[in-house]
């Protein structure tokens, strides 16, 4: 297994990269849908925390504890379902309280993000070694 200080900041920024513009696209379009104007640095914050929040505690917590017993890809997909299902949760709390398909947007804003990084991860990984 790499050594995951080397690789954590640059694994960080490109799934903020990658996830921040979706979940900001999508927290914008709900509160267009209920006519609220919501300031875009109250989005651009709202964007940013959700893998703000669980991309540490997957890189140096849940990570490391499951590789041992579930090798790579069984660490994967347990961590990306749980932190997809975290972070929608977090979408959700963002959204105005009146959005049709509140928990639509959330949550399939949050495969969308989650699924999108991961899948760069994986082709930056393969191609440059990187994360």
């Amino acid at each position: 297994m790499p050594q995951p200080e080397m690789h954590w900041l640059f694994a960080y920024g490109l799934t903020q990269f990658i996830e921040a513009p979706i979940y900001f696209f999508l927290l914008y379009r709900a509160h267009q849908a209920v006519s609220d104007t919501a300031p875009a640095a109250r989005l651009a914050v709202s964007a940013l925390l959700p893998s703000a929040l669980t991309h540490p505690i997957l890189w140096w917590v849940a990570f490391p504890a499951l590789y041992a017993t579930f090798g790579y890809w069984g660490t994967a997909a347990a961590c990306e379902v749980t932190l997809t299902a975290i972070e929608g949760l977090v979408l959700v709390a963002f959204l105005p309280t009146t959005p049709p398909r509140r928990r639509t947007y959330g949550f399939g804003g949050s495969v969308l993000g989650n699924a999108s990084s991961f899948t760069t991860g994986l082709i930056t990984s393969h191609f440059f070694d990187w994360p």
